[in-house]
């Protein structure tokens, strides 16, 4: 309360009765003023730490899960076609009888699964 009444006297002083030069009081309380002004520097302090913090991190983080998790991935992908396509290369070699024994075993199979599944009840 001493406090308030001391800012509303200091107020009365230097607005309305003018006992003290008001830019005397500004150029001596100045760095107060700019402290005050700047609410603490907490905007900037927040921006520099919290906010760049937060997109350095965010970009570093999605820097790593671009190179291990989708490179990666990607990479393996590739690489798994192309083995797949090495080993069909080898298997397609154009001659009617490979073609005809995968049928074959294919459909042998596929009855050998529907037989289970009916003696099997299911």
């Amino acid at each position: 309360m001493l406090v308030a009444l001391g800012g509303i006297w200091l107020a009365w002083a230097v607005y309305v009765k003018r006992l003290v030069d008001y830019e005397q009081l500004y150029q001596r309380f100045k760095p107060l003023h700019t402290l005050f002004k700047e609410q603490f520097f907490t905007e900037k302090l927040y921006h520099k730490v919290l906010a760049e913090g937060y997109l350095l991190a965010a970009r570093d983080l999605y820097t790593v899960f671009e190179r291990i998790a989708i490179d990666g991935f990607i990479n393996w992908l590739s690489s798994a076609v192309v083995k797949a396509g090495e080993f069909l290369r080898v298997i397609h070699a154009g001659k009617l009888n490979w073609y005809v024994f995968g049928l074959t075993v294919g459909l042998c199979v596929i009855a050998f699964i529907l037989v289970a599944t009916i003696a099997g009840g299911g």
